[in-house]
């Protein structure tokens, strides 16, 4: 039987850790419950609530109604249940690759990126998929019709980045990629993070290679040359650098430093430690200034978005592929951040309240390091983790 349940009683199911009260209020009023249920049954509901956001430079989405943003996470469950669809999760793509990546023979490793995939994805390729497949409710069929429309209205192409229903669609779309490029000759593993894809070959036949380019070319997909590179592998090092999900990977495979950071989140964690001082040079709230070191420097469970009800984050859950058990990475990163804390010229040295030299060795006894190896957690309020980020806007 196709999934396409949108009752009262199902609807009301699917609450999360973290839901707004507006929102777990309406899960629990059974009035407004029957009206959003009829009004998909007599295909009077509409998707219109959206507002458009920035985030790292990205155009982004959310939803601005309750009532549609349950329906939309009724429709991604649908629709992931009717396709056996399960989003793939950086962990997992990393620890079924570095095994094979370091797998002692001569082997040619292409890793490539995805321009703009979820602006770039075909509507009416989407649409086409559904119409086609049988094991597909129609009502399904005509929400994500709604939901499409309705990304139009915005102005915008392809799917909208950040609401639930794009992220089932896009790997819907690009199961038939996935599937071609695991057939092309040579090709011995393959797996892909979203836009990121990385594949394995037992030659090092750029023929292979243009198959894989050719291939999402005929999806109405573009390469990011930018992000796309070849590496060869022999049966003890890698012949070059390869840039992957947040590290990077070269030299002898069981060396010390093979797997490092990533240059972009480097300089990321860098730049933060120089941003929350900046933002102390202008408040001089020491009690905020020590939170967003512990927070770049500890873990966190977040909670709400997940099955599980929470997952990890945090200097070790983000980094825990690093080769070393003490990463040279993490070191520096504590050198700088020792660096700024004493420095005399340092920007918070022109705060309105400079930091006495008992607060600076209190802040020296945070580190990146230490909350690698001990996996520290620390817990912050939601309205704290707000102020928190501000600093890195």
């Amino acid at each position: 039987m196709p999934f396409g349940d949108y009752r009262p009683t199902t609807l009301a199911r699917l609450r999360k850790n973290g839901d707004s009260d507006r929102f777990r209020s309406m899960l629990k009023s059974k009035d407004e419950l029957l009206r959003l249920a009829d009004s998909i049954a007599d295909r009077s509901f509409r998707f219109g609530h959206i507002e458009r956001l920035s985030i790292r430079g990205r155009t982004t989405f959310c939803w601005t109604n309750v009532a549609d943003a349950l329906v939309a996470r009724c429709l991604k469950v649908n629709l992931a249940q009717t396709f056996g669809v399960r989003p793939s999760d950086r962990h997992t793509v990393l620890t079924n690759f570095l095994p094979v990546l370091t797998e002692e023979c001569q082997k040619t490793i292409f890793r490539f990126d995805i321009r703009r995939f979820f602006e770039s994805a075909n509507r009416t390729s989407v649409m086409d998929r559904l119409e086609r497949d049988p094991s597909v409710a129609d009502v399904n069929v005509w929400l994500t019709r709604q939901y499409l429309d309705a990304a139009a209205q915005l102005g915008t192409s392809g799917l909208p980045r950040g609401l639930s229903p794009s992220a089932i669609l896009a790997e819907l779309l690009l199961r038939d990629v996935d599937n071609a490029i695991r057939r092309v000759q040579g090709v011995y593993y393959y797996d892909r993070y979203v836009d990121d894809g990385v594949v394995a070959l037992s030659n090092s036949e750029d023929e292979a290679i243009d198959q894989i380019r050719g291939i999402i070319r005929s999806h109405a997909l573009v390469l990011n040359r930018e992000k796309s590179a070849k590496v060869k592998g022999t049966e003890t090092c890698l012949e070059g650098e390869l840039a992957f999900l947040g590290y990077r990977m070269s030299g002898t495979y069981k060396s010390s430093g093979f797997c490092r950071m990533s240059h972009a989140r480097f300089k990321r964690l860098f730049r933060r430690v120089d941003l929350s001082f900046y933002r102390y040079s202008k408040d001089s709230n020491l009690g905020l200034l020590r939170s967003r070191l512990l927070f770049l420097t500890s873990n966190i469970r977040l909670e709400g978005r997940f099955r599980s009800g929470s997952i990890c984050s945090g200097i070790y859950f983000s980094n825990r592929h690093l080769s070393e058990d003490d990463p040279e990475d993490l070191r520096l990163l504590d050198r700088h951040l020792r660096h700024v804390i004493f420095s005399p010229v340092a920007v918070h040295t022109r705060a309105a309240t400079p930091l006495t030299r008992q607060q600076q060795r209190a802040l020296a006894a945070i580190s990146f390091s230490r909350g690698f190896l001990i996996k520290r957690f620390q817990r912050f309020p939601s309205s704290q983790l707000v102020e928190i980020r501000k600093a890195w806007r």
